[in-house]
């Protein structure tokens, strides 16, 4: 996308440092409404943001009208007295405390969990074993996935019959979605495969690579060629490697983040009285499970 050499001038004015501080000249006012004034760096933020999502770089007139009609707004809402109606004022202070709270559990918690390593996936999956035990007949599969029958033959031509090249081969010539990861698409279970695959993966041996192999995707006839690296049964267990390590260690990182969520609350309760009225709670519930035939449009925290 082309920039234009004037605009490419305004951006480094409006752009501010990672720590906030601004870039080049002094912070100055360049728009007021009434009581409320838009400095240079707080317009580069708003540019930033208004950025996200559009296909142009907003322009610092458009930034600023937009600021100006969102403040004229605001302050007659604020004249008006809505901020401080009931319903409003509720929700005002839920988004406050869901934005503090998102804040300072990152930066508390999520921040401070350590990047999961590889023997840290290991012993998730040997800790959580019992979770990749197979429900049904599964295959571990290596796949390289092409548009037209030559080309797949030509990209056949250059594997080697033990498929110790698979995974380079793949990363350079499929075309389906688990290219970047050299085909690897994990076990996959007869329903997430097509039958004519499916079928192939039954018959050959594990370790080989199988030929082109055609099957139909909607109106289309596409070619694939498989590698089984395991198959198993219903009840068996996947390996590791097959599950992933990327998605072992996206489940490890949940379970480290959960257990650190946990200790870190635990440390805010203890350092501050928590009063539960648990009479208050047991009613409460009693009265929710009443019936709609019971009460019209229940609300019954609120009834």
């Amino acid at each position: 996308m082309r920039i234009r050499p004037a605009l490419l001038l305004l951006i480094p004015l409006f752009l501010s440092c990672a720590d906030g501080s601004p870039i080049g000249d002094q912070d100055y006012i360049v728009a007021r409404v009434g009581d409320a004034a838009l400095t240079r760096r707080e317009a580069g933020r708003l540019q930033i943001g208004a950025k996200q999502g559009s296909l142009v770089f907003p322009t610092v007139e458009s930034v600023v009208e937009s600021w100006i009609l969102d403040q004229l707004a605001y302050q007659e809402a604020q004249r008006l007295g809505i901020d401080r109606e009931e319903e409003m004022a509720w929700m005002l202070e839920r988004q406050a405390i869901i934005l503090l709270r998102t804040a300072l559990i990152k930066r508390e918690v999520l921040d401070r969990v350590p990047p999961v390593t590889e023997a840290q996936a290991v012993e998730f999956y040997e800790k959580h074993k019992e979770d990749f035990r197979a429900r049904e007949p599964l295959v571990w599969v290596w796949m390289i996935e092409r548009d037209d029958e030559q080309s797949a033959w030509q990209v056949l031509s250059r594997l080697k019959p033990d498929g110790s090249n698979f995974r380079s081969e793949a990363q350079l010539w499929s075309q389906g979605v688990s290219q970047p990861k050299g085909g690897d698409r994990g076990y996959i279970g007869q329903s997430r495969l097509k039958p004519e695959l499916w079928a192939v993966c039954q018959a050959i041996p594990p370790g080989k690579v199988s030929a082109v192999i055609p099957y139909r995707q909607g109106g289309a006839v596409l070619y694939a060629i498989v590698l089984v690296k395991d198959r198993i049964d219903a009840g068996e267990f996947q390996k590791p490697e097959g599950v992933g390590y990327d998605l072992l260690k996206e489940r490890a990182a949940a379970e480290q983040y959960r257990d650190a969520l946990e200790t870190y609350m635990d440390g805010l309760r203890e350092k501050t009285t928590v009063y539960v009225d648990s009479d208050a709670i047991a009613k409460l519930d009693a009265e929710a499970v009443r019936t709609e035939a019971e009460i019209e449009n229940p609300v019954p925290i609120l009834e």
